[in-house]
């Protein structure tokens, strides 16, 4: 899995599994879901113009 994924997608996911593993409170929770849409950011596809950047 690590192979099919880029070292920015792998250093998020550890952080997102990081912050599920410290979460106690209401804080620990918001810094899970950043962590989580941090992940969703990474992951997802490039648009037009970040191609056209390129």
């Amino acid at each position: 899995m690590r192979a099919a994924l880029p070292p920015l997608a792998v250093r998020a996911t550890a952080a997102a599994f990081a912050m599920a593993n410290v979460q106690a409170a209401l804080a620990g929770s918001v810094a899970l879901l950043s962590a989580v849409f941090h992940v969703l950011l990474v992951l997802r596809r490039p648009g037009q113009a970040a191609l056209a950047w390129r």
